[in-house]
Parts: structure tokens; C-alpha cells; sequence
């Protein structure tokens, strides 16, 4: 789309070493504070209408389309879920966060990737003045044609 940067980045998962950049580490050792924590960030940019999530679990990428969660009363803690696809592209399995987080502990290469737009104004009017002025070149060769 005109004038719109595309980026992505490591957004959730292991750090492979200290020099990784993700932005949510996750580790064995976290906290349950650390985990609500991680889950709200996720929450979090999920609901921004710029950003998609992209999830890539055992053997598979898949969107995570949606997110939900409740306070279990028999278990006494909260469930936490994510909408993603298994096989395929279709939004058809909700799985916990606890077994994302372990997907994603489990080896360094399954991570969830922020991709993100963004309109750059500057870059659209250059974008625009350049169609702009190639629509004109156009006109003109139409017009000398049609004499």
C-alpha cells in the first residue's frame, strides 16, 4: 500500500543468548507475577489494530487471531487462551498460554513475531508525486498519439 512501512520483529520467546533481541523473554524460571505480565503485554498488542502476531509453533506458522481468559473457581487460577490454527491457516484451536509458553521454551526457533504497519506521510507524498508525475507522462504521450 502507498506510503505504509511494514516491519517485523521478535516479539515473544527463549533468548537464545544475551545478545537476543526479543522483546518478551521467556524463561522456566519465571514468576507467576512474570507470566501475568507477559500475558498482558501479549493481550496488549493483540488488540492494536497495527500489529498483527504471528506464531511460529511446532512445525507451523499460524496468526493468533484472538485471545481469552477466565478465573477457573474449582482450580482457583486464571485460564488464559489463544486462538491460533494447528494445521493450516483457519482460526480452529485454542490453546493455553501455558502450552504456548512451553511451545516456545522448548527450542529457540518458536517464537511469536510482531508485525507491524505504519503510514508514513513523507513517504506517501513522495509515493503519490511520483504516480503523479508518471500519470502526466502518460497524458502526454496519449496526446501526442492522438494528433
Amino acid at each position: 500500500m502507498l506510503g505504509t512501512t511494514i516491519s517485523a520483529r521478535l516479539f515473544m520467546g527463549k533468548k537464545k543468548t544475551s545478545k537476543s533481541k526479543v522483546d518478551v523473554p521467556l524463561s522456566r524460571k519465571d514468576s507467576d507475577a512474570t507470566i501475568a505480565n507477559q500475558w498482558d503485554t501479549l493481550k496488549g498488542l493483540l488488540m492494536r489494530l497495527d500489529h498483527v502476531l504471528l506464531f511460529h509453533l511446532t512445525n507451523h506458522y499460524a496468526l493468533i487471531f484472538a485471545s481469552r481468559e477466565w478465573w477457573d473457581e474449582s482450580k482457583q487460577m486464571p485460564v488464559r487462551q489463544l486462538l491460533t490454527a494447528r494445521r493450516g491457516q483457519r482460526p480452529t484451536a485454542w490453546i493455553t498460554f501455558e502450552e504456548a509458553r512451553e511451545i516456545m521454551l522448548g527450542w529457540e526457533g518458536y517464537k511469536i513475531m510482531a508485525i507491524s504497519s505504519r503510514l508514513d506521510r513523507a513517504k506517501l507524498r513522495s509515493e503519490l508525486e511520483a504516480v503523479s508525475s508518471q500519470f502526466l507522462e502518460i497524458a502526454q504521450v496519449n496526446e501526442d498519439l492522438a494528433v
